[in-house]
């Protein structure tokens, strides 16, 4: 049986104020903090790290727009670090920061999207991750989204997680199959191309039941 986890007093979509604190072999996932601003910053300023976040003609002015204005990536990542806090709070999950257990240096965020626009699929929410280039071919990425993905459908029981990408984001596309999502589709989302990727909580359960008996074995 794959039972859900679930915290104390709360049930599957009760809201949580305290964000979880997640640590996998190498990476902590925690929650933002007002003076991760300056580091994520840092990130979203690479023109590389932002070249497959967002779609449609709305992502495309928005990018023009942080070229021209030279504080603008300071705002938004502000702006940023309280939309996530803020989705804690409102939803019971999201994003969390991605430190680095070794340094302690932060290096990017992963986590849930609830998304009320999306149709696409049954399922709204989505698990995403974006992380600085010099976290990229590390394991990272993977490592961080399976430990997110635990939580969600251990803990949240959240029965469907989606994740969404641009056609050409190759190395986000990778990171869906290395978790275990299966593609699902293609449609036009946000004036955008987008694919989608998705997995149900009874084949999580499965393959986690599997490897248990397995490891048992």
């Amino acid at each position: 049986m794959c039972e859900p986890r679930r915290v104390a007093a709360a049930s599957a979509h009760a809201k949580q104020r305290d964000v979880p604190h997640l640590e996998t072999r190498r990476l902590i996932l925690r929650a933002w903090r007002r003076d991760d601003a300056a580091a994520y910053m840092r990130i979203v300023a690479d023109e590389e790290v932002m070249r497959h976040i967002g779609t449609g003609w709305r992502y495309r002015v928005k990018r023009l727009a942080a070229a021209a204005l030279a504080r603008l990536s300071d705002v938004e990542a502000r702006r940023a670090i309280a939309r996530m806090r803020r989705h804690w709070r409102t939803r019971g999950f999201g994003e969390w920061a991605v430190e680095d257990k070794a340094t302690g240096t932060l290096l990017g965020q992963v986590g849930f999207v609830h998304h009320a626009d999306w149709r696409a699929d049954r399922s709204r929410v989505e698990v995403g991750w974006m992380l600085t280039r010099s976290a990229w071919g590390r394991g990272f990425a993977s490592e961080a989204a399976t430990a997110a993905l635990a939580h969600g459908f251990d803990t949240l029981a959240l029965e469907r997680i989606v994740s969404i990408t641009r056609p050409e984001n190759v190395r986000s596309e990778r990171v869906m199959q290395r978790i275990g999502l299966a593609p699902v589709g293609r449609t036009r989302w946000k004036g955008g191309a987008v694919i989608w990727y998705a997995l149900d909580r009874a084949t999580w359960c499965a393959r986690r039941d599997g490897t248990a008996a397995q490891e048992i074995a």
